[in-house]
């Protein structure tokens, strides 16, 4: 059995079993390789744009004798994907600018898809307010903190009823992260404090007149964190 790291067990947590699973940007294919070990997945379709990447994931499933149930494709985002071909899409490790423009080029591959799950390396609330905004309802998360970082996992499914206007806040910090009051929460949500307060000292510094504005911003983004951090330690 392989042996993942705690991002990909979660990752693999947010996944139905029984699902066929495309994984864009698979890098070493270490998460399809434990979705079949596991028997979380019957297939995996895997996608790797970097030819380094690609084989030496090709490699290793080789190895493992794994390449009837492990689809490896070459190919950029969901470019090399059918509509319908996968229930569930991974897009993880990615930038969060690259993730949104991975999706917008797929449109027609994601939106059929039953579940979309992303792990943006950067950006989680930018990409957070563009799937709420273009159709898809956040169903769960996780929050991982690996070799001094924290991981924002993302389940999305397609909308089909109402639409929710998240505040940008709760759009930064996960909806439902703070619905289930996650066991990282509270540390996550300290360490946003830390940052947001430097960045208000800094803009109490400065005369320009956008500054201002900013620091009200900045201001109003604190009082909010604290209201979340007090309510989830209630």
């Amino acid at each position: 059995m392989l042996s993942v790291s705690s991002r990909i067990e979660a990752l693999a947590s947010l996944i139905p079993s029984g699902e066929v699973v495309a994984d864009i940007g698979t890098d070493h294919a270490y998460l399809p390789i434990y979705l079949i070990q596991t028997n979380k997945s019957p297939r995996v379709i895997a996608t790797e744009v970097s030819k380094g990447s690609y084989q030496k994931a090709k490699k290793i499933i080789m190895d493992l004798g794994l390449k009837n149930r492990i689809d490896l494709r070459f190919g950029d985002g969901l470019k090399v994907l059918d509509p319908g071909e996968a229930e569930v899409l991974v897009l993880a490790g990615i930038g969060g600018l690259n993730i949104v423009k991975i999706l917008k080029e797929g449109i027609d591959v994601a939106k059929t898809a039953k579940r979309l799950i992303v792990n943006p390396a950067t950006g989680w609330g930018y990409v957070r307010k563009w799937l709420v905004y273009n159709g898809w309802d956040i169903k769960d998360e996780e929050l991982v903190y690996e070799k001094s970082k924290f991981y924002h996992i993302i389940a999305t499914e397609r909308r089909t009823m109402t639409f929710e206007d998240y505040d940008p806040v709760v759009m930064e910090i996960g909806p439902k992260l703070i619905e289930k009051k996650h066991c990282l929460l509270p540390l996550y949500l300290e360490k946003l404090q830390r940052e947001y307060s430097s960045i208000y000292e800094e803009l109490k510094k400065s005369r320009r007149q956008e500054s201002s504005l900013k620091l009200q911003e900045v201001k109003g983004f604190l009082r909010k964190i604290e209201k979340i951090y007090n309510c989830i330690n209630k």
